[in-house]
């Protein structure tokens, strides 16, 4: 029996950025809201992932509401997430005293049943 997800295309997204404030980075990701920290990109993306695989597969093993795949991050990383996608597709972003850039930042996508066996 296939297990559905209830996310667009069982497609979860991912953002990370340099946050020039807290000299850090931010890993997002933005169907679950999970937000992680970090020194280096490649940790701060491999925390994320994992951190979101164990919230999918909690998600799934408990048979909780799937509505909890469609959580949001606070807004302020949504905006900074527009901001990239508008700024990558060759808009300009709104100017702002912002505190990040996007020279290192980065989406990825990981499809749901690649990351989580269980649920495929």
């Amino acid at each position: 029996m296939k297990t559905t997800t209830s996310t667009p295309h069982d497609i979860l997204r991912f953002f990370i950025y340099y946050d020039t404030k807290a000299k850090e980075f931010v890993g997002v990701s933005i169907d679950v809201g999970i937000v992680t920290t970090g020194e280096n990109p490649y940790f701060v993306e491999r925390d994320l992932t994992e951190a979101t695989l164990g919230y999918v597969e909690t998600v799934h093993k408990e048979k909780l509401p799937l509505s909890l795949l469609h959580q949001h991050p606070p807004q302020k990383y949504m905006d900074i997430f527009s901001n990239f996608m508008r700024t990558t597709s060759g808009k300009k972003a709104p100017q702002s005293s912002v505190a990040y850039t996007f020279n290192d930042a980065r989406t990825f996508v990981k499809h749901i049943p690649d990351l989580c066996h269980a649920i495929g």
